[in-house]
């Protein structure tokens, strides 16, 4: 949070809550979800050692590349396949993490993920929110997932438990950003006369194409997360 002062003075105009209080609040909120990843990162390596796997990553997260930065200082050796991501490339800015990082990583298309997932050992996705039937990230993950269940390959979702939404929707909210259309020009800047462009950042994967959910306080089935709602 890059201004707790406005933000406490934000919330005392919206609550009845006094300033310490507030201040309170925050400096929790922060002091909880500071070591966020370390947590995460445990959770995953307890429920598979990455030593010595070959992972399967798609497009960027902050939360995967904090936690393979816990996995680096551990000195396991781990070999990456990452997806470019496209139609930006995002895939490239977390292989150039990953490789700062001492870990080997090779960049392939999004399209070759099933021939690549025969090489995998696991495939880990982040999320952008998590939803009782199914998640939301980029676009591909689907892809990505079917790939694993047809090669009998482990495919989990790394991500912190703020992400949760526990309400039943049927469908993605018709103002929710994540399905907003993207640029055009990033598909094609000067297409012909009738080729529509349409590009879409996000999408649905259902929970059940998915082995485990990994977050701080807990592991939990794909199948099993409409449980949470209960």
């Amino acid at each position: 949070m890059s201004d707790p002062i406005g933000s406490i003075q934000l919330c005392q105009e919206r609550s009845s809550l006094p300033a310490a209080d507030i201040g309170g609040f925050i400096d929790n909120y922060q002091i909880t979800w500071n070591n966020i990843n370390e947590l995460i990162s445990k959770n995953l390596q307890q429920l598979t050692d990455p030593k010595d796997k070959t992972i399967l990553l798609h497009s960027n997260s902050s939360t995967i590349c904090g936690i393979f930065k816990e996995i680096a200082e551990l000195k396991h050796k781990v070999r990456i396949i990452q997806t470019e991501s496209r139609p930006v490339m995002e895939g490239r800015i977390q292989a150039s993490r990953l490789a700062e990082l001492g870990f080997q990583v090779t960049i392939i298309t999004d399209a070759s993920v099933n021939r690549y997932m025969e090489q995998a050992d696991i495939a880990i996705l982040g999320a952008d929110a998590v939803y009782p039937e199914y998640f939301i990230n980029k676009s591909g993950s689907h892809s990505i997932a079917l790939a694993c269940r047809d090669n009998e390959k482990s495919c989990l979702v790394v991500c912190d438990s703020r992400k949760l939404w526990l309400n039943q929707y049927k469908d993605i909210p018709a103002g929710d950003a994540h399905n907003q259309p993207a640029p055009s020009h990033e598909v094609w800047n000067d297409p012909p006369a009738n080729v529509i462009i349409e590009n879409h950042y996000f999408e649905r994967i259902p929970n059940r194409l998915i082995n485990w959910f990994v977050f701080e306080d807990q592991t939990i089935a794909g199948n099993h997360i409409n449980e949470l709602v209960r």
